[in-house]
């Protein structure tokens, strides 16, 4: 690349300008082309939301833009159903420790009946 802009600086309507500027253009689309590829790569390699972010930041209209957002869209839903998961596991752990734990000297509930006679009433 840098030898066609070489070539270019020195001879801005050469002859071969054209062919050079063509030359140029042709090079760049590859090279967005190659750095859309290893973008796209590196995020679909990592389990990170943010990479799949990266990607589509750097490439909205890129190849791999629509597989990007349904990845993601896929990898939130997961996310937050392992997080709603954890929580409810957490509140429920913490919920029987609080009531029947041992070390805090609470006892379960014990439900107590009137026995007949003279506890009764009836």
């Amino acid at each position: 690349m840098a030898d066609l802009d070489n070539y270019l600086n020195s001879f801005p309507a050469g002859r071969f300008s054209g062919k050079a500027r063509e030359r140029k253009q042709e090079l760049a689309a590859l090279a967005r082309q190659w750095a859309d590829g290893a973008l796209w790569e590196s995020a679909c390699d990592s389990d990170d939301i943010g990479n799949l972010d990266q990607y589509l930041m750097a490439y909205p209209g890129g190849r791999h833009a629509n597989e990007t957002r349904a990845r993601k869209q896929a990898m939130t839903a997961r996310q937050r159903e392992q997080a709603e998961k954890t929580l409810w596991a957490r509140s429920r752990a913490v919920t029987r420790s609080r009531i029947y734990s041992p070390t805090c000297g609470a006892t379960p509930p014990v439900l107590t009946l009137p026995r007949r006679g003279r506890d009764c009433r009836c």
